[in-house]
């Protein structure tokens, strides 16, 4: 059997090398500089490998969608493959919350809940979305599952979620269908927005603009917040101007294709009334 190469074939090689380099530089490697350096700064001399972070294609156990399960598993302990920079405080902060919440789940899971566990991430949460960073925990379902000590009890958990899953719908092959819309499952895309701000230039906690009241996660007055030049603040307060910025920007949007019956009165506590 003989295989026959194409023009591309050499400048992947490029690239799977540049990809290993990057990992040891800005991921994760038992040798120097042991993923410390930030990847804005890995001068990989390369405009695509300095714009786009493509190393987790080395090795998958370190891609984007692995990083929430990495935390699951290891806990914050010292099995954790990104020990060395969690202990140098090279971390985002849903890791410190992922990592520390799953500690010690060995007590409570074997391997059946475990499987499950991960066949739930893969269909419910490990689509990636490289605009937002950190790029792998956009899993809400692994934010509060370790409260679960049974399949049962994962399941009771999952059908009371009221946040949006992020799954790989369209990226599998063959591609999953999404549920009837009347069936009473969650399909992507389908949720409300409270509220929609934008921050121009600043990196600003979760809880600048949101806070748990009766385990539902809520938007709070995000007063403080420095919007920056092109930032906005959308409340959809007048049905007739969905896309009126309340910043103090007058970053206004046009709004289109949509009407006054778009706008769903409600006092978001525990969902739509």
């Amino acid at each position: 059997m003989s295989l026959e190469l194409t023009e591309y074939y050499d400048e992947f090689i490029r690239y799977f090398h540049l990809a290993k380099d990057q990992q040891v530089k800005c991921n994760v490697a038992d040798e120097e500089p042991y993923g410390m350096i930030p990847h804005m700064e890995s001068n990989m001399d390369d405009d695509l490998m300095h714009w786009i972070e493509l190393y987790d294609v080395v090795e998958r156990k370190f891609a984007g969608f692995s990083q929430i399960m990495n935390d699951c598993w290891s806990g914050w302990t010292d099995d954790h493959p990104y020990w060395r920079k969690m202990q140098a405080g090279l971390h985002c902060d849903q890791r410190k919350v992922v990592a520390e919440s799953w500690t010690g789940k060995h007590k409570d899971f074997d391997l059946p809940e475990w499987l499950y566990l991960f066949i739930l991430h893969r269909v419910c949460g490990s689509a990636i979305n490289y605009a937002t960073k950190p790029s792998g925990y956009h899993n809400t379902l692994l934010f509060t599952l370790h409260k679960a000590k049974t399949i049962e009890e994962m399941i009771w958990h999952m059908k009371r979620h009221t946040s949006p899953f992020y799954t790989s719908v369209g990226y599998q092959f063959p591609k999953f269908p999404k549920p009837p819309k009347d069936s009473g499952y969650k399909r992507s895309g389908d949720y409300y927005l409270a509220e929609w701000i934008f921050a121009d230039g600043q990196a600003y906690a979760p809880t600048q603009f949101g806070e748990t009241k009766n385990g539902v996660w809520i938007p709070k007055d995000p007063t403080g917040t420095s919007f920056g030049t092109t930032g906005h603040h959308l409340k959809f307060q007048n049905a007739s101007a969905l896309g009126n910025d309340s910043s103090g920007n007058n970053n206004d949007y046009t709004v289109s294709n949509m009407g006054t019956d778009h706008q769903v009165l409600d006092s978001p506590t525990n969902g739509v009334n």
